[in-house]
């Protein structure tokens, strides 16, 4: 029998969402995080950082289990295109595959 959509929210609640990655994510004010914690169901935690790109996920991510949350969102690309970071296209493939390979299992988004 397929679950609805409360039964899936309700599955998902059992643990927080994470936001990582650069201002996209980082302007959020507690007033939409509250909002977006309503929707979900749980707790959000916002540790998005403006001004990051793809090398600094891990740092982002503290060596937590990412396994743990029921969603990591991630939001980088904007300063790893910038001139002054000069990362190239393999640096900033390489420095997601590396995240995203490092964190077996996680629900990355």
């Amino acid at each position: 029998m397929a679950r609805t959509d409360g039964e899936q929210c309700a599955r998902l609640a059992a643990v927080p969402v994470l936001l990582l990655g650069d201002s996209h994510l980082d302007y959020i004010d507690t007033r939409r995080l509250r909002a977006f914690e309503e929707q979900v169901g749980d707790e959000v935690e916002n540790d998005a950082v403006g001004g990051s790109c793809a090398t600094d996920l891990r740092s982002q991510a503290g060596g937590r289990d990412l396994t743990a949350y029921a969603a990591v969102v991630v939001s980088v690309a904007t300063n790893d295109a910038s001139p002054w970071l000069q990362l190239t296209k393999d640096g900033f493939a390489g420095a997601l595959e590396e995240f995203v390979t490092g964190n077996p299992g996680a629900r990355l988004v």
